[in-house]
């Protein structure tokens, strides 16, 4: 909930732009990482598309937790688990 305050406050208030902007970059970064070693690790499969599929999850993970945030008794924990867990073994199986 922080998270989406704090991305709602920088469009409209510049000086937060940058910072906002750099905390985006960090975390697909991250994710990018986290996949590319899951790949090398034999948990992926090698003609995975990190680049796209690291964008594709932290778009999942974004709507995730807005709905989360937005919609609680909806959107559990084991839910939100449950979601990422059969993406995850989606990228597993090549997709």
């Amino acid at each position: 909930m922080l998270w989406l305050a704090f991305a709602t406050a920088a469009h409209t208030r510049p000086e937060l732009h940058s910072c906002a902007a750099e905390m985006h970059q960090d975390m697909h970064a991250l994710v990018t990482r986290v996949l590319h070693e899951a790949q090398r690790a034999g948990g992926l499969p090698h003609e995975l598309d990190v680049e796209l599929e690291s964008k594709r999850l932290a778009a999942l993970l974004d709507g995730l937790t807005l709905q989360a945030a937005l919609l609680p008794d909806r959107f559990p924990p084991e839910l939100l688990r449950q979601v990422l867990r059969r993406h995850l073994g989606a990228l597993r199986s090549g997709g």
